[in-house]
């Protein structure tokens, strides 16, 4: 459906339903950082989701442009997707596009905002999580 929209030049209506998307994956990883859960959930859809999360970046960066919110959230969103797939390269990307995503909402909302500090948790908690290994 985003993709009819775009072509459409329906760029509001594209940036709205690639937004529940860019919601359902982030809601779904922080809300389910169960392990097992997360290992158990087929590879495949985290690859696929990727792609598409992917596809969503270069749209919104060329539409918005990178400073806007709607390309933090999909960093943020691609970011931890990434993270889920066993690919060392693709994890540093994604730790890369969370640390993006947090330097966008810092400057934008301010370092005190719900969505900024939420960021700035899930990179604590990496950093913690790699401290460990």
């Amino acid at each position: 459906m985003g993709e009819l929209f775009k072509k459409e030049n329906e760029r509001e209506k594209a940036k709205a339903f690639f937004s529940k998307i860019i919601q359902i994956w982030r809601k779904f990883i922080l809300d389910n950082d169960n392990e097992q859960m997360m290992q158990d959930f087929d590879i495949v859809y985290y690859e696929e989701a990727e792609q598409h999360l992917r596809h969503m970046l270069e749209y919104f960066e060329m539409e918005f442009g990178p400073n806007h919110l709607i390309f933090a959230d999909c960093q943020f969103s691609y970011g931890l997707v990434c993270l889920q797939i066993d690919d060392q390269q693709l994890q540093q990307q994604g730790v890369e596009s969370i640390k993006n995503a947090r330097e966008i909402y810092a400057n934008t909302l301010g370092d005190f905002d719900e969505q900024t500090e939420k960021v700035q948790q899930v990179l604590q908690s990496l950093e913690q999580r790699y401290m460990q290994e």
